[in-house]
């Protein structure tokens, strides 16, 4: 029995090395995930992948969202944050490039949930660090981790942030890409206030339902609003609508709100875009009164 019992963990051990390993299943590894406001029907995403895997073949490069409105950082850092949340410690993201070519510094971010983003110190990575924090920061300032020495005035993501990612998923250290710095761009994110029985919030997101979300969470509110009509002013208008708990919940004819699967507070429409219908876009400032 002993002997069995040998001869089995010796086959186990020799199955997990073939197989990849016996380690646990929760980290990134050289998982590779990309964001960006490149759009598929262009060869820029293959372009960026290439360089990626010249230097690391093994790397596992996940697509993301290549499809982010151009130049819109306020959505691309609210994306990336949320998107972000539910991938594995380890994984390294290359984030999407709007105002390559211009004076913001290329950097790698560490969070405390142990992620490494990649890309422009433009803002792009305010949400993340609002909802992960902030371990390290380096300045991508040591050209032996780009692609080339001739890094392109217009593609980064080619030439720096992706070569980065790759040679950090091979398992160079963090430290070696550049120098330590605690300078980062962050746009201004306001929380939502109350007094009395009235709260101040924002637009932060508009999805292709054209759902409204906002960054109004049930902790804003002094006591459960479900069932209840509540007055909202977006826009110069003020319309009372109910909130509800699902969408299936949702009147056919009106507006309504409910508490979306990230607890912020949306405005929606059935089968209708509520951002046409309000005639909003992200920052746009709303209050309800309930």
């Amino acid at each position: 029995m002993i002997k069995c019992g040998k001869k089995l963990r010796n086959l186990t051990l020799l199955l997990c090395l073939v197989l990849g390993g016996c380690g646990s299943s929760d980290k990134g590894g050289n998982m590779i995930a990309l964001v960006t406001d490149f759009s598929s029907q262009d060869p820029y995403v293959a372009q960026m992948k290439g360089a990626i895997l010249t230097i690391n073949p093994d790397a596992r490069i996940i697509d993301i969202n290549h499809e982010l409105r151009n130049f819109d950082l306020w959505q691309a850092s609210y994306f990336l944050a949320k998107a972000a949340r539910y991938y594995p410690a380890g994984t390294i993201f290359v984030v999407v490039d709007p105002g390559v070519g211009g004076s913001r510094k290329p950097i790698a971010l560490k969070t405390n949930d142990d992620k490494i983003f990649v890309g422009p110190d433009n803002g792009v990575f305010s949400h993340v660090m609002d909802s992960e924090g902030v371990a390290a920061v380096y300045e991508l300032d040591n050209p032996k981790y780009y692609r080339s020495p001739d890094v392109s005035n217009t593609f980064h993501g080619r030439d720096i942030f992706g070569p980065v990612a790759a040679y950090l998923a091979s398992g160079v250290d963090l430290g070696k890409i550049g120098s330590s710095t605690k300078q980062v761009t962050k746009l201004k994110i306001d929380p939502a206030s109350r007094i009395a029985r009235k709260i101040t919030g924002a637009v932060v997101y508009i999805d292709h339902y054209g759902n409204v979300i906002t960054n109004i969470k049930p902790e804003n509110f002094d006591q459960d609003v479900s069932g209840r009509l509540v007055k909202i002013t977006l826009g110069g208008k003020t319309i009372s609508v109910p909130v509800v708990k699902s969408y299936a919940e949702g009147p056919a004819d009106r507006l309504f709100v409910l508490f979306n699967s990230d607890g912020e507070l949306e405005l929606s429409l059935n089968q209708k875009s509520a951002a046409d219908f309000l005639k909003t876009k992200n920052g746009v400032p709303l209050t309800i009164v309930y």
